[in-house]
């Protein structure tokens, strides 16, 4: 074998002549991730459905888009989390949204609902009232219920927004049983 200088031992400087093994057409793949697996595929149609009806009920603040609606969709179904209780939190939020009249801007992005805090998980429901307790849960519960923020309140004083709170409370409850 003629070796230079410029080549590490065993190797030759130019290939000569043709390789002693003789290459086969055709073979075939040892794997089969190039096969549709049907569970995968049945599940993603599953998924895909339930965030059309998601799409569908969960309430949006202007400038949300759709893109970052199913952004935040798929990073939580990545994270393992159920689709089917992503779209049922989606109904209980839309729920809870329409019967406090939830100011736009007050509504949660997908982000803040599907995401790490898994909002989506939460009760929403108006029978579970927020504490009025502090000072700090009286302009929470403004904040949420209300829909307007508490520093441009035309309240003078905490005890006067809690009992506008209650009196909205006590106004909603009232419609309900209307309707």
């Amino acid at each position: 074998m003629h070796q230079t200088q410029n080549n590490p031992a065993g190797y030759q400087s130019e290939p000569t002549g043709n390789p002693g093994i003789t290459l086969t057409t055709n073979q075939e793949l040892l794997t089969t991730n190039h096969q549709p697996i049907t569970n995968n595929n049945k599940q993603t149609e599953i998924t895909d459905t339930l965030f059309l009806d998601v799409e569908k009920v969960l309430p949006r603040r202007q400038g949300v888009t759709a893109d970052s609606m199913k952004l935040a969709w798929n990073q939580a179904i990545s994270a393992g989390n159920s689709p089917e209780q992503m779209l049922a939190g989606a109904k209980r939020y839309a729920n809870f949204v329409q019967i406090l009249r939830t100011e736009d801007k007050y509504i949660l992005s997908p982000g803040g609902f599907f995401g790490p805090d898994q909002k989506y998980l939460l009760e929403w429901g108006t029978n579970k009232t927020l504490p009025l307790g502090t000072d700090e849960q009286i302009e929470h519960a403004y904040r949420i219920e209300l829909g307007a923020d508490p520093s441009k309140s035309s309240c003078r004083s905490h005890r006067e927004m809690r009992v506008l709170i209650e009196d909205r409370r006590e106004k909603n409850k009232r419609e309900i049983r209307i309707h």
